[in-house]
């Protein structure tokens, strides 16, 4: 009802709306918006990093890595989300002692807190590489986001991981009323990855996860065949050109479908 009465009042002030998520399209066109969906822009993003991406060789040669299966940690780019997800993660890395664990590090963030974080633990970050980690990873361990989208997207098997401050996790399952926090799985409208949130994020379920993901093949390619299904929820490439096109043809007075 606070989420219903918020979008209506901002109705107000919209003559038309672009979403990048196909159920947007539904929820807002329940209270008259004139919504349009053309897709989500990651198709082209991803689209054209795969285009320019290097190969799993010289992926390991520029990053001196050796040829243990990658595993991706993914623990996202803010600090406080950092320090609550990566120790957890870089556990993993003792448990499986076959792969090679590796650090997608964000930028913006600084490399002491990494620094900090990681000590003990004999596990590379990379930085400015997520996608490349990703493509290349057997399966990832990824912090709820848009990362998550990004994996399905680069055909990676993964974990959904994420643990808040117990407090607001509390008044945002009072406030929102959702089946799961995986936008694969929201998109999907049914479990395609697995969602450890808050408690069930320990050692644990995190070791069961992930070793499923790296042992159970059939499993794996059923997660793939998801994962097709999710592209083409996402839109055909060419989401941006399309958007831009219809924006255009709106300033002209043209008339378009909803």
């Amino acid at each position: 009802a606070w989420k219903s009465s918020r979008v209506k009042k901002i109705k107000r002030y919209v003559d038309r709306m672009y979403v990048i998520l196909p159920f947007e399209k539904e929820f807002y066109g329940k209270f008259g918006y004139p919504v349009f969906y053309e897709g989500n822009p990651l198709i082209d993003s991803i689209g054209d990093f795969n285009k320019n991406c290097k190969s799993l060789q010289e992926f390991m040669g520029k990053n001196r890595l050796d040829k243990k299966p990658l595993v991706a940690l993914i623990p996202g780019s803010r600090v406080q989300e950092l320090r609550r997800m990566l120790p957890p993660m870089l556990e993993m890395a003792g448990r499986f002692p076959a792969c090679q664990f590796v650090v997608a590090g964000f930028e913006g963030v600084d490399r002491n807190i990494y620094t900090s974080l990681m000590k003990g633990y004999g596990v590379p970050v990379l930085f400015g590489q997520t996608r490349e980690i990703m493509k290349h990873a057997e399966a990832a361990l990824v912090t709820s986001g848009t990362a998550t989208l990004e994996a399905a997207l680069l055909n990676t098997p993964q974990v959904e991981c994420y643990r808040a401050n117990p407090l607001s996790y509390f008044i945002a399952r009072l406030l929102v009323k959702i089946s799961h926090i995986s936008l694969v799985n929201l998109i999907a409208g049914k479990t395609v990855v697995t969602e450890l949130i808050q408690q069930d994020m320990n050692p644990g379920r995190m070791s069961r996860e992930l070793g499923r993901l790296l042992e159970d093949s059939s499993l794996v390619q059923e997660i793939r065949e998801e994962y097709k299904a999710l592209s083409s929820a996402l839109g055909a490439p060419g989401v941006i050109r399309r958007t831009a096109n219809s924006i255009v043809r709106y300033l002209h007075g043209e008339a378009q479908d909803t």
